[in-house]
């Protein structure tokens, strides 16, 4: 469960 908590974080980054 790397690549989703990865990905999840990537996300929030963005969406900041």
């Amino acid at each position: 469960r790397s690549m989703l908590v990865e990905r999840e974080r990537k996300a929030w980054a963005s969406a900041l």
